[in-house]
């Protein structure tokens, strides 16, 4: 006997059901059980954008910034308002079905803003914004703000570099019930510079800052910063301007109001600024972007007071400033704006996470006109799983806008797949199933031997995936749910 196919009947073998298709079914589909009872071809919706909505009345500045209130289910977005001396405004953003509206804009400094970032402080359900004031000589200030409805208020700013601040970020230390703030001081040699901030209802103060590593006054422009919850340490990622202007990344560790710096780690040896960083929870992992000769990206794990680094991983072959937010499935969502496509048009890509690498799906536009460099923000809304990519429109006088994103998704689950269908079908037809347990021929291109699964589409493939299929008897027909 040659191979495993022998042994089949003609036509397979195994348990078939007569079930009602819910759209058409093609011969050898893979099928999933809906909750009516119904089969459905598995498969996956693909990405979708809204139209452009304004989040703003005219002319927006660029590092903007935006972040999700899961209290509130609100996006909030934060700019500098050119049309209006550069003040900086925000604006509270409603996510329903795949638009969005915005309430009635709210100034939170009331002179020259760059630089923004914002982080949302769970803990007492608030917003922390850090900025340059350019009103008080771009000093660096943070203010805490609270949203209601459709709108949001503010206490009083706080300043926690008293010089000429520059390129920052910030983000939460839930241990310590902290917040930080990484930043380049421009008043002091252009040192990379870390300070810790306490929350107390409606205000924020700051104990002594921090020097990342005093070896150098070269500059240290700071646009990364996390906190990694498995280690407890905080990770600042940066463009290290004194040598080689690589990008490099340090680890914080928070004592009562203050920081401390271990050694700093070279991501690459190639010149290139660092982009945002996350927290990928699942495999308790730092992801970093940053460029050179295209967009990057490593995971970084953290031991003690130092990181190490997998492999590089590409997410697009242009440079582009990107902005990331996770989504419900700790994907990495990174949008950017691509120089290869004409006018500069914004795309995003989703990265996911293997080990200590990822993947990434190839890009898809989420704008038709041109995005201005440095003007991309993003925020998942968990609620309404969809991403909120603002944007300063070069299309449109650099009009700030925002685009609702629908990510792809599959219907296909661990529990839902059910077989294959046997024969074409057409929409309500009665449809005949191979379940799993039993062995369909109705397949194409298989490896004898080799142990399939079904993928997000539909398809079959070696590559694991949360749904076995089975092991593949010939090159038509496989075994559904062999267990190896």
């Amino acid at each position: 006997m040659s191979n495993l196919s022998e042994l089949l009947p003609a036509g397979g073998s195994g348990k078939t059901v007569e079930m009602v298709a819910s759209g058409a079914l093609a011969n050898g589909d893979k099928v999933i059980l809906q909750s009516d009872g119904t089969v459905k071809v598995a498969a996956v919706t693909p990405a979708s954008t809204s139209s452009p909505v304004a989040f703003a009345s005219g002319e927006v500045g660029t590092r903007n910034h935006a972040v999700f209130d899961p209290v509130n289910s609100k996006v909030v977005i934060f700019y500098q308002d050119k049309d209006s001396s550069n003040y900086g405004k925000a604006v509270v953003g409603t996510v329903s079905g795949s638009s969005i509206s915005f309430g009635s804009e709210v100034t939170f400094n009331s002179g020259g803003t760059n630089y923004i970032r914002c982080v949302y402080y769970a803990n007492t359900g608030k917003i922390v914004v850090v900025y340059q004031d350019g009103g008080n000589s771009n000093y660096g200030t943070a203010i805490v703000g609270t949203i209601s409805g459709t709108s949001i208020s503010f206490g009083s700013a706080s300043v926690y570099n008293a010089g000429n601040q520059s390129i920052q970020a910030v983000t939460v230390d839930t241990t310590n019930d902290k917040v930080v703030i990484g930043y380049r001081d421009n008043g002091n040699g252009g040192y990379g510079t870390g300070v810790v901030g306490t929350v107390s209802g409606t205000s924020i103060s700051f104990g002594s800052e921090t020097l990342i590593t005093s070896s150098n006054s070269a500059g240290k422009s700071v646009s990364g910063c996390v906190f990694d919850s498995s280690s407890g340490k905080v990770v600042m990622a940066y463009q290290d301007l004194s040598g080689g202007y690589y990008p490099t990344a340090v680890v914080g560790t928070v004592s009562g109001t203050s920081i401390s710096f271990g050694t700093p780690v070279v991501l690459s040896s190639a010149n290139g600024p660092t982009e945002e960083a996350l927290f990928h929870s699942p495999t308790n992992q730092v992801v970093i972007g940053y460029s050179n000769s295209g967009l990057k990206f490593k995971l970084g794990s953290v031991s003690g007071t130092t990181i190490s680094f997998g492999a590089e991983s590409t997410a697009n072959s242009y440079y582009g400033a990107t902005t990331m937010c996770l989504d419900a499935d700790n994907n990495v969502i990174a949008s950017f704006r691509d120089a290869a496509s004409g006018p500069w048009y914004g795309k995003f890509a989703v990265g996911t996470v293997s080990g200590t690498t990822m993947t990434w799906t190839t890009p898809v536009y989420f704008s038709s006109s041109a995005v201005t460099s440095y003007s991309i923000m993003s925020a998942y809304d968990l609620t309404n799983d969809k991403v909120v990519i603002g944007y300063a429109d070069g299309s449109d006088n650099d009009y700030g806008k925002c685009n609702v994103v629908g990510l792809a998704s599959t219907n296909l689950t661990t529990s839902n797949f059910i077989g294959t269908s046997e024969g074409a079908f057409a929409d309500t037809a009665t449809a005949t199933v191979m379940l799993r347990g039993g062995i369909t021929t109705t397949q194409s291109g298989l490896t004898i031997g080799s142990t399939y699964y079904v993928q997000d589409d539909g398809t079959l493939a070696t590559t694991s995936s949360s749904v076995l299929a089975g092991k593949a008897l010939s090159s038509t027909s496989i075994n559904l749910d062999y267990t190896t």
